[in-house]
């Protein structure tokens, strides 16, 4: 998982007098802009689309602009059929989800606009966000601004229901006039649960949802309201009911256990050839910065930024695992750490300056490259190469090997569980954050774009099946390995993560054995919004007391 610059993010939709629902018709699909596009089934491979929507105008003499800002490239706007805008070209901003001065303004002509309109607009590369939706697309009067807000209130400020007998919200709204807010209310999974009108009168105000009788079993939830009073506002929330119950049928593979105790021999006739070199740059005052190499399965050769006080002694070690692409090109926040702990960021195959076996992105790239065999399969060498990396740690004579940690998010949560349990008597704490590849099976139901991927990978190997291809997912499956875990565990979760949900995370945490804990960040999508890596190194100083 990326590090990025962390900003303050405003959700609720706080619209000016927007004529525009922010439920769209894309052919015979609803989209709703309030949702993010990989939520709904598109992605950066799905080709060219229109979505289409009918606003009414009233007062026919004022001036109207269309207000948009869309994480996708936007090839044509038409209203009523004349181009009005276009040729907004998709540039993500990761150190800036919300980056609202990719806005675009367009002035609608007057001549154009009647009391019943259509938009259409043309576009493509559907942009990852992580889980959150940036999206918006208004049509306002010129300098009139409206006071209409729509917002939810949770019990809870992490939104986490632990009974419920006690599932209650609240919706506070303020309406310029009569009009209705909708509320629908779906599982992870795409189940509607609960859907609502509500009249409300041109006044400020709270509406009270009260689920305790629905029998809503322990989930992920996904709270959709929108206020039409002759313009539109919405908001989207998630909560959480007893995350602790959640459960899955994704049960450990026959051969599960033999193939990695296999895949150990394997790495064992591999001589590790550790070196390690001192880097100018990566020296401070109280750090020195090393790159190690070594070699891991099949003679790869992978690499790493280690960090060790200067002072002598033996100090706790953290190995810090990557997520999927990411090399830890940003380590500052590493080396201008002043701690008693030495850190090893690792760079496993096919990322940052180890080498490459397969690339990461592209097709079929390193998910989907020999998804037909088993035992050439990318992830069973980058699971080994964290095996390595861990015996690197353990030779050291800095290290006190009997506090050794280790964490990651995404992908890096995923190796996180897989070599806890691998290891399981050679970790002493670790944590993680919404892990990959994890309870891959019932991830296809709630990021529906998953199956479409594994289909593309299909279509490029013809000789490939389905079946056979999720017994090499499933073998892989880092759920497998929390069963093992014996240390104790901190797992971090993002409610709004759309690319590796929160339900998988629960998935492995509650097979965990061991002493856990967990947190819930409401607010976090896959970027990681409230810096889960913080709250981990947090949570190893106080395991191990340095």
């Amino acid at each position: 998982m990326k590090k990025f610059i962390i900003l303050t993010l405003l959700i609720s939709r706080l619209f000016a007098q927007n004529f525009v629902s922010p439920i769209w018709k894309m052919g015979d699909n609803e989209v709703n802009l309030l949702i993010g596009w990989e939520r709904q089934g598109y992605f950066w491979q799905t080709e060219r689309k229109i979505i289409t929507n009918e606003f009414e105008i009233k007062n026919l003499k004022n001036d109207y602009e269309l207000i948009i800002n869309l994480r996708c490239t936007v090839h044509d706007i038409l209203i009523n059929g004349e181009r009005v805008g276009g040729d907004i070209v998709n540039k993500f901003n990761w150190s800036d989800p919300a980056d609202l001065k990719a806005e675009k303004r367009f002035a609608i002509p007057k001549n154009l606009l009647k009391n019943q309109n259509v938009i259409e607009i043309s576009v493509s590369d559907f942009q990852y966000t992580g889980g959150k939706s940036y999206n918006y697309c208004r049509i306002e009067p010129k300098n009139l601004q409206s006071k209409s807000t729509i917002k939810f209130q949770f019990a809870n400020d992490d939104h986490l229901y632990l009974d419920d007998n006690r599932l209650q919200f609240k919706i506070k709204y303020r309406s310029s006039s009569i009009g209705n807010i909708n509320l629908r209310i779906n599982s992870d999974f795409h189940e509607e649960i609960f859907q609502q009108d509500y009249k409300v009168d041109n006044t400020s105000g709270e509406i009270t949802v009260d689920l305790s009788d629905k029998n809503i079993k322990p989930g992920i939830y996904e709270c959709v309201a929108y206020l039409n009073d002759n313009g539109f506002c919405g908001e989207v929330q998630w909560f959480t009911l007893s995350p602790e119950k959640i459960q899955c049928t994704n049960t450990k593979p026959q051969g599960f256990d033999e193939y990695w105790e296999d895949a150990l021999m394997d790495l064992k006739k591999v001589k590790p050839e550790f070196n390690m070199y001192k880097v100018d740059s990566l020296q401070s005052e109280t750090r020195d910065g090393y790159i190690v190499e070594m070699k891991s399965l099949n003679g790869i050769t992978i690499r790493g930024y280690y960090f060790v006080p200067k002072t002598e002694g033996t100090y706790p070690a953290i190995l810090h695992l990557p997520g999927m692409g990411y090399g830890f090109q940003h380590h500052d926040v590493y080396l201008k750490n002043q701690e008693e702990v030495a850190e090893l960021l690792l760079c496993v195959r096919n990322h940052g300056i180890a080498d490459e076996e397969v690339p990461v992105w592209g097709m079929p790239g390193q998910w989907g490259t020999n998804i037909c065999e088993t035992k050439k399969y990318s992830y069973r060498g980058l699971n080994m190469d964290c095996v390595r990396a861990l015996e690197f740690l353990e030779s050291r004579p800095e290290i006190d090997n009997s506090r050794i940690g280790c964490d990651g998010g995404s992908q890096g949560g995923g190796l996180t569980l897989m070599l806890a349990g691998l290891c399981y008597d050679r970790l002493s704490a670790v944590a993680y954050f919404d892990p990959f590849p994890c309870d891959v099976k019932d991830v296809m139901g709630i990021r529906i774009i998953v199956r479409q991927e594994l289909q593309r990978y299909l279509d490029y190997y013809s000789d490939c099946d389905w079946e056979t291809a999720m017994r090499t997912v499933d073998i892989h499956d880092t759920k497998h390995f929390a069963e093992k875990i014996k240390c104790p565990v901190f797992f971090s979760a993002g409610l709004y993560d759309d690319d590796c949900p929160a339900h998988i995370g629960f998935a492995a945490y509650n097979t965990i054995l061991s002493e856990k804990k967990y947190k819930v960040n409401p607010n976090d999508s896959h970027i990681g919004e409230s810096n889960y890596n913080k709250a981990f190194m947090a949570y190893f100083k106080e395991v191990y007391g340095y």
